[in-house]
């Protein structure tokens, strides 16, 4: 709890200076991989804490950014209406993308192994074939593989890692795996070529990236093709933007 709340403090300076975007993209990754880390544990209440330092948090970043604003000037802009519960979210005013919440992360238990059942015993094979057969490793899809590893594992639009995190060295390899599993959602598989333009399904017109940054970037599909789509559906054909596969060419 005392290194997230160091983590947090610090990120949140550092952004001092931002936009509300950049505060959602740096923020999301870290609470989303810690919750789920945790989330096995005894966990609510501590999820609950976070979410008000967080909460303290923002608010100074948003009191920094509009110093000369009022109160609830600034809570309308960032913050909007009172979600589930009552309580306020961080959202980013431009593009609708929100700051994550620990609570909102589902506790799940660890189920303890039944006492005296030994891997040994053969009258518990049924037993311990039941509990393996619900701890079987998630994986990712082949074509999400194949791009990770054709980029390196970066993402293109953030230049970061596309799993943030995954140097984390957890007691127990189980808790890596959950967490992986939870953050290979977060992955996205973008068209460089997008199909109203013609563009296909193919992996080598696929990028992945993070949610976060593939939602931001076509938030800006409106002023990037204002005219040409408008084009094209009026015209019924489909063809290639220039500029949009150059940064891949190599």
């Amino acid at each position: 709890m005392t290194r997230a709340r160091k983590r947090l403090k610090s990120d949140v300076r550092d952004l001092y200076g931002a936009n509300a975007a950049a505060v959602v993209t740096r923020l999301n990754p870290f609470i989303r991989g810690w919750s789920t880390y945790f989330r096995s544990g005894a966990s609510s209440k501590s999820f609950s804490r976070l979410d008000n330092f967080l909460w303290t948090r923002t608010w100074r970043w948003v009191s920094r950014t509009h110093p000369h604003k009022p109160e609830r000037w600034k809570a309308r802009r960032y913050y909007g209406k009172r979600g589930r519960g009552g309580r306020w979210q961080f959202t980013d005013p431009r593009s609708g993308a929100k700051l994550l919440k620990f609570s909102r992360t589902k506790i799940v238990r660890h189920t303890m192994v039944k006492g005296g059942a030994s891997p040994d015993d053969p009258t518990f094979n049924d037993y311990w074939k039941n509990r393996r057969k619900k701890r079987v490793q998630p994986h990712m899809t082949t074509t999400k593989v194949a791009l990770a590893a054709r980029q390196h594992g970066v993402c293109p639009l953030c230049r970061k890692d596309l799993i943030i995190g995954a140097e984390y060295e957890p007691d127990n390899v189980r808790d890596w795996v959950d967490w992986f599993e939870a953050m290979r959602h977060r992955l996205h598989e973008d068209h460089l070529v997008y199909r109203r333009h013609g563009g296909s399904d193919d992996p080598k017109n696929l990028r992945l990236v993070h949610a976060e940054c593939h939602r931001l970037h076509h938030a800006g599909d409106g002023r990037r093709f204002p005219k040409s789509t408008k084009k094209h559906q009026s015209s019924g054909r489909k063809t290639q933007p220039k500029g949009l596969l150059e940064p891949y060419a190599r």
